[in-house]
Parts: C-alpha cells; structure tokens; sequence
C-alpha cells in the first residue's frame, strides 16, 4: 500500500529510529539540536526578520520534496531557529499556493499554526517532527498548485496603496464590494500602519460573513492570527494579502470544483468499495470501458458553465465510480483500475480490473481480468 502522509503516520513512523518513510531516512531528526519548551513558545517580541528570510523561503520554495527535510536539517545543525523556520514555512505558503479557494491544497498554509501547537505540546526531543511534515505537506500542495495553474503571489501595485488616515476605510470598502484588487492595495496599507487587533477586529467580521469553503474563511483568520502572534507582526503584509484574497472568494467554477471534488472524495469510502465489491460480479472479460462503467453504475456529472445557451451534449462531464480510488498504465497496451477505499490517509486496495488495447493509438480498451490479491498501489501525487 502507499501510505499518505497524514500526521499521525508521519509522526508514528519518524519516532521509530531508523524507519524507512515515503520522505526518506527520518533518522537523521534524532541528531538534531533540541527544541526547549522556552524556544518553542515564542515571543512575538523577539522575533525580526532575519537577513537571510528571504534565501531560506527560496530553500523550501525551490529545494525537491525528496530532499528539502534533510537540508533544513542541515541548516539547523549550522544554527537555523525553530522560529525562523516557522515563519518561514508560513511565507512560502501564502506565496506559491493560491488561497481560492480556502481549502483543499490550502490546507498546507492552516496547518501551520496546528503543527506549531503539536511542537509546543511534544517533549524537546521531538518538536521538530510536526514543522517537519508541515514542511513535507507544503511540498505536496505547492507541486498540486503548479499542476493547476503554478499561481504565485504578485507584487504589490504600489501605486493604489492608499494614505495611513484612508487605508482602514479603503480596505472595508473593497471588501464590502469584492473587489480583490482594492482590497489588495487597502490590506497592504493596513498591514504597515494599523495594529494587530484593530487589523483583525476588521477581518472577522469578513472570515464569519459567508458559508462558502464550509467555514475555511473563518479559520484562516483564526490560524493567521494565531501564526501571527507566535512569529511576529513585521511578517502580516504578505499574510495579509492572503487573507484577504481567500476571503473574497465567491464560488464560480470554483463551486463546481468543489462539489466535484467532494463528490469524488465520497466515491472512496468503504461503503463505496462494499457497493462496487458486489458489483464487480457484472464485469466479464471482453467488456468494452463504457459496458465496465454501465455495470458499477457510474455517476455522470454534467457541468453547466454558459447557462441555457450552452447545449447539454457540449458541457464538460465528469464520471465517478464507486470505490475507484485510481487508474494505473503499467504499459502502453495495459491499464489497471484499483478499487478500495481511503483509512484515515491510509489506501487500501480490494480488487484490480485489469484492462487490454491492441493498438495503443486506439483507445479501445477491453476488460482482460480481476485481480482479487493485488500488489498495486496508488501513485503517490507527485507522480500524477
């Protein structure tokens, strides 16, 4: 099986010394310096930009996921902080993953706060383990990014950031009015003249204003605050803009993405897989993919994007199938379905349908077996 990194595997799995994980050799943490109680609870106080922020969010931004864990190890031997590196993990997110919508991939920026309070609550010996797969999730959601879109935080349009006096009324406004590149310009004017809580008195009541990412918004207004105080307000500009970006998101394609999203999410659970189980005795050999997905009853979602202008039979479709949690080309002329269901992060594969094509220009496929004790795995999400 592959086995997600999910927060719980990833600190089971790196607190045995020596274990071999998807990341690599974690055993390396156990030489890292100690991570007192005193350090891990920072003081906002303390905390400045360092000269060398900007090269270190470059290190995570650029550095491959199979290597970034051991070369921050490396900068931590040399002298690297826990709160450096703490502010750092959150700068990277909110400049190389698209907070629209507040979820999904964007869960690499809310869990930053999370993984500091893991540290905080862990003996000295294992604080580094949550910022660490803090770390790795980035990674994973900074590669998803790129693969639908590669948005990246633009520059600040120095030109519309307004007067101190006007910056707080500016910013109310924009956002009262969805205009994201006001509120752009307005939140940075706020974040370099107004306080801490003056600033978040304003962003709650837009975090608690609308349902939409099912209550995401509101969270990351918690998370960012929270993050903030324990790293220090002199980094709120770029988090700022953030904020307020993700707050002004109003659905569009992104609604339909998401229904689709969940949808298919749903398709993975094990009482999906029991459905699909006593469905695969309709699969015979020989049968075409569309007899495959007539026979496990496929879902078909058809997505309107021009209204009643646009003809039903030119829409976008989607298919689900339960229990599918993946497709596999182990060669040109082969193609493997794996069917099973999601544990807690954890695939777990039931059955594969194994499909055939004598021509690979053609897509012609045709049901060749079931395989009832597969060795399959999902690709890990990198790969795909």
């Amino acid at each position: 099986m592959i086995y997600l990194a999910t927060r719980r595997r990833f600190l089971k799995t790196a607190g045995t010394a020596g274990a071999l994980f998807e990341l690599g050799d974690l055993s390396f943490l156990s030489r890292l310096p100690r991570v007192s109680a005193k350090e891990a609870r920072l003081d906002s106080n303390i905390v400045r930009f360092h000269p060398d922020m900007e090269p270190l969010v470059r290190l995570l931004e650029e550095t491959p996921r199979s290597r970034l864990l051991e070369e921050i190890g490396v900068r931590i031997r040399r002298g690297l902080s826990y709160r450096e590196l703490l502010a750092a993990l959150l700068l990277a997110g909110v400049r190389n993953i698209q907070p629209q919508p507040v979820g999904f991939k964007f869960h690499a920026v809310l869990v930053v706060n999370s993984a500091h309070l893991a540290s905080i609550s862990s003996p000295d010996s294992d604080r580094w383990l949550p910022i660490f797969w803090a770390l790795d999730y980035f990674k994973s959601a900074q590669a998803q990014d790129a693969r639908e879109g590669d948005w990246t935080m633009a520059p600040v349009d120095e030109s519309k950031v307004p007067a101190s006096h006007l910056a707080k009324q500016a910013f109310i406004a924009a956002m009262d009015n969805w205009d994201e590149s006001a509120a752009d310009a307005a939140v940075t004017g706020l974040a370099r003249t107004a306080g801490a809580h003056e600033v978040f008195e304003v962003f709650c009541r837009y975090g608690a204003r609308d349902f939409r990412e099912i209550g995401h918004k509101a969270i990351y207004v918690a998370n960012s605050w929270r993050t903030l105080q324990a790293i220090g307000w002199q980094h709120a500009e770029p988090v700022l803009r953030s904020l307020a970006y993700g707050l002004l998101d109003r659905g569009g394609p992104m609604v339909i993405y998401n229904l689709l999203t969940n949808l298919g999410n749903g398709m993975r659970f094990d009482e999906a897989f029991e459905r699909a189980r006593q469905r695969i005795g309709r699969v015979e050999s020989g049968m075409t993919v569309a007899e495959v997905e007539s026979a496990l009853q496929a879902m078909v979602v058809t997505e309107q994007r021009g209204g009643a202008k646009e003809k039903e039979k030119d829409a976008p479709r989607q298919k689900f199938i339960e229990g599918l949690l993946c497709r596999r080309s182990p060669s040109p002329l082969r193609q493997r379905w794996l069917f099973g269901f999601d544990e807690d992060g954890v695939e777990l594969v039931g059955f594969v349908l194994e499909f055939q094509r004598d021509d690979p220009e053609k897509e012609k496929w045709v049901v060749r077996s079931i395989d009832r004790k597969p060795a399959d795995d999902c690709p890990d999400p990198d790969e795909a």
